[in-house]
């Protein structure tokens, strides 16, 4: 994202067997955060978990040493907390070495105004990873790219 004037609209819908029982987290109305370290909405959402390993990257424009303001970022790391909190064992889970992101299944949507940025395509790749069975979805305005030369028409 381009600073703080980029917003991220994100909804998701998730569920997991968990000890035989189903759990799930949804959030269908959407979220709206937006980057910048002052957004009242960040205060409100989840860490990323520990083990979920999400790295936000120093661009070489940047003054902060990281990205971790950037609004997919703060949605990606809010969506990976809330996954989380579907295993109430994943302490113990992970002193097993157990995977317990592709016992998740679902879908997560993210509306960008801006292009991402490396930093966040990069987060986006780690979730996907991290989480093979959620089927993420990023949009953001089309206007960035040329529309391809018109065909002259030959009769």
């Amino acid at each position: 994202g381009a600073g703080s004037q980029n917003w991220c609209l994100f909804r998701f819908q998730v569920t997991a067997l968990v000890n035989g029982e189903w759990r799930s987290f949804e959030e269908l109305n959407g979220i709206r955060v937006r980057s910048s370290g002052n957004d009242p909405v960040a205060l409100t959402l989840a860490d990323p978990p520990f083990e979920a390993h999400l790295q936000a990257v120093k661009l070489s424009n940047d003054r902060l040493n990281h990205r971790k303001r950037d609004a997919e970022f703060r949605a990606i790391a809010h969506v990976s907390g809330m996954l989380r909190r579907l295993f109430p064992d994943a302490d113990a889970l992970m002193m097993e070495r157990v995977w317990w992101g592709k016992n998740v299944h679902g879908w997560f949507q993210m509306y960008v105004t801006e292009v991402p940025c490396l930093s966040c395509l990069g987060a986006m790749v780690q979730f996907a990873k991290r989480f093979p069975n959620v089927k993420l979805k990023v949009s953001y305005p089309r206007r960035y790219f040329a529309s391809p030369p018109s065909e002259p028409h030959h009769h």
